[in-house]
């Protein structure tokens, strides 16, 4: 939240998720098991990254796609998910808006959810959960469902590390 409040000051406002898909956009390079998937008993790499986030609000769940989010600046990504969100509410999504992810987040924070377990999608390998802080924490979770055949426990906790710190730390 400080950092939020810090690129705020610098930048306009930007909402935890839209910095979570930069980030995590960011770091798939370092960790491409993790913008994979499991199919025909082979590990697949996707050439690109486009993360998912999931949305929910009274028009049936989807997940809109920020494509090439590796390539974009920070109020890029913004700017795509408020864009994307807004179809949403207007129920003008097209197939191409919600096809294509490589790795989806979902944010439950709203919901004052503390803890859940996302549900992997189809061709992806891994799945980001964000929580609302615990009472009387001045942190959230994050959860990581992730494919084993493809990474392993230690990888998944070394991303969830570095996320955490590309989160809480300075502008990189």
């Amino acid at each position: 939240d400080e950092r939020l409040r810090r690129l705020a000051d610098k930048h306009g406002p930007v909402s935890l998720l839209e910095l979570c898909i930069h980030e995590v956009a960011r770091l798939l390079a370092e960790w491409p098991e993790l913008n994979g998937f499991y199919a025909q008993r082979a590990a697949w790499r996707h050439r690109s990254v486009a993360v998912g986030f999931a949305v929910n609000l009274g028009r049936g769940l989807r997940v809109p796609v920020v494509k090439g989010a590796a390539g974009l600046a920070l109020q890029d990504v913004a700017r795509s998910v408020r864009d994307l969100s807004l179809r949403y509410l207007r129920d003008e999504l097209t197939i191409d808006d919600v096809s294509g992810g490589t790795f989806t987040i979902t944010d439950l924070s709203a919901e004052g959810v503390v803890h859940f377990a996302p549900v992997l999608n189809e061709r992806q390998s891994a799945i980001l959960g964000l929580t609302a802080e615990r009472a009387g924490a001045r942190t959230r979770d994050l959860i990581l469902t992730f494919d084993h055949r493809l990474s392993d426990g230690m990888q998944a906790a070394r991303f969830l590390a570095a996320l955490r710190a590309r989160l809480e730390g300075p502008e990189v």
